[in-house]
């Protein structure tokens, strides 16, 4: 199992690491989280000026608007403030649950939220959800936990969006 997920996060980093831009890469590796652990959606959240956390990239989120859930807020923020991940089943029964309007995020029913953490200072979270009400598999975990590293020198890299 271990070098199956060896293999799935350097197949995940090789193919982003030709991606043109940085903000293509961060889309590829959300992209390629979903399906490699196959959940019905991955979104990365980036910590804005007022620290409240702003929709970067998502594969399978209904996102025609702009997605901000608020500083402190909501699943996101726990894992902000808990500075850890979290991994449930029934995220809407959660009492720091916030819903995300027009996201019709009530179909799933299982959440995993890993920090992104860039010289010790929390820049985002990486977020898998599923319809299914199944927790990740440890193995599954630490592979976000270790993409999450990944991303948080590109994302800290990328210029803050106004």
């Amino acid at each position: 199992m271990i070098e199956d997920t060896v293999h799935t996060l350097t197949r995940i980093i090789r193919d982003a690491a030709f991606a043109s831009s940085p903000e293509e890469q961060v889309q590829m590796i959300v992209d390629a989280v979903s399906d490699a652990i196959a959940v019905d959606v991955c979104s990365l959240y980036r910590q804005d000026e007022n620290a409240d956390m702003v929709l970067m990239a998502s594969h399978g989120l209904a996102t025609r608007h702009p997605v901000v859930i608020p500083a402190g807020k909501g699943l996101v923020g726990r894992v902000v403030k808990l500075r850890h991940s979290i991994n449930l089943i029934y995220p809407e029964k959660h009492p720091d649950y916030f819903y995300v309007a027009r996201s019709k995020e009530e179909r799933f029913h299982s959440f995993c939220g890993v920090p992104l953490v860039h010289h010790g200072v929390i820049i985002g979270v990486l977020v898998v959800q599923g319809r299914r009400a199944e927790m990740l598999e440890i193995e599954q975990e630490n592979l976000l936990m270790t993409l999450a590293s990944h991303l948080a020198l590109l994302v800290a890299a990328l210029p803050a969006r106004s």
